[in-house]
């Protein structure tokens, strides 16, 4: 990934999820927030993490033939400053990510993990300062019930305002406190000027009403998102 990449990714990392989200509503890809079940593991403090999309499949084992079992390849294909996504596919019987894969991924240089599964040892993950957003704690082990079956290819998770939001390689993830948002990689260079200049007209708006301006006229000044282009 080139510099001027990084550049741009460190400042997707600096914009709150919540105005990201408008702005692509505003550029035409209005359906790009994870469901509200997925959280982040411990407090984000106000902070947000972005970085490049890593996809990771898993799925339940039902008998038969057991595939092969592609976690071993994750921690070696993962690129440095990317955030694993990892698509559970339904299964909650227990978790998908615990201590040990995080803290590998960690020293990998994985940024932070996005899944619609399961996480146990909360504490020592929060510890380790690696961020997670998940959608439920468990003490209970996977075993060999669940294994990784693709890598680097289009996964499905849960959203917020349509059932699912297809993740692709190439896509990027930016998570706060709020939750997470994928922004299409076609679009970033787009979005994130676009949310930068609403958060400019957002500070201006709320010195204003700190002030005691009146909400409708100073609204009506601070139009926030007609300058959005889409995307």
């Amino acid at each position: 990934m080139a510099k001027s990449d990084d550049a741009l990714i460190a400042r997707l990392g600096a914009l709150p999820v919540a105005i990201v989200s408008d702005v692509l509503r505003y550029a035409g890809t209005p359906h790009q927030v994870l469901h509200h079940s997925i959280q982040a593991l411990g407090p984000m403090s106000g902070r947000s993490v972005a970085g490049p999309v890593f996809c990771v499949r898993g799925e339940r084992l039902l008998g038969g033939v057991v595939p092969k079992n592609l976690r071993p390849d994750m921690f070696r294909r993962m690129p440095a400053n990317s955030v694993i996504v990892m698509a559970a596919n339904g299964y909650e019987d227990a978790v998908v990510i615990g201590e040990n894969i995080a803290l590998s991924l960690k020293v990998r240089g994985c940024k932070a993990v996005v899944t619609d599964g399961g996480i146990r040892d909360r504490d020592a993950i929060v510890e380790m300062g690696m961020p997670v957003f998940t959608r439920f704690v468990s003490p209970l082990s996977s075993g060999q019930q669940w294994v990784t079956v693709e890598l680097d290819a289009p996964v499905t998770l849960p959203g917020q305002a349509t059932a699912h939001v297809t993740i692709k390689p190439g896509d990027f993830a930016l998570g706060d406190g709020d939750g997470v948002v994928i922004v299409p990689g076609r679009g970033l260079t787009t979005v994130v000027e676009d949310s930068e200049k609403v958060l400019e007209i957002e500070q201006r708006t709320r010195e204003r009403l700190l002030a005691g301006g009146d909400p409708e006229a100073v609204y009506a000044e601070f139009p926030r998102f007609d300058h959005v282009r889409k995307i």
